[in-house]
């Protein structure tokens, strides 16, 4: 058994890789997969890789752009903790309780804050 397991070793080791494996959702794959049937679609020159279109695309890539990601990526509670962490900030402490009761105190009334900067629960 051992002598399999130093073989596999060395086999593996003789091989030179250049690429990684990519999880991506299957959607995402078969839509990766139609563009690159359509960018592939031309009279001369060689294939486009995949690899060669992810890079163009990052290259593309800007700041607004990563920014919207970001903001996708949270939840309401992480949006909830932002907004309190911003309170504070601008305002001074207040415990969350009293956060939480500004903030429905002001959908009570549709939405319009009065709060004063030296207003504290």
């Amino acid at each position: 058994m051992e002598k399999l397991d130093r073989s596999a070793e060395v086999k593996r080791a003789g091989r030179k890789t250049t690429g990684v494996s990519l999880s991506v959702k299957r959607e995402t794959r078969r839509k990766l997969n139609k563009l690159m049937t359509q960018i592939n679609k031309k009279e001369y020159g060689r294939k486009i890789e995949i690899d060669d279109f992810i890079d163009q695309a990052i290259s593309l890539c800007n700041a607004s752009q990563i920014f919207v990601l970001q903001e996708k990526s949270l939840s309401n509670s992480d949006k909830m903790a932002r907004q309190y962490k911003e309170y504070i900030a601008k305002h001074g402490a207040i415990s969350w309780d009293a956060f939480l009761g500004k903030l429905l105190e002001a959908e009570k009334n549709n939405g319009r804050v009065n709060i004063s900067a030296n207003e504290r629960l």
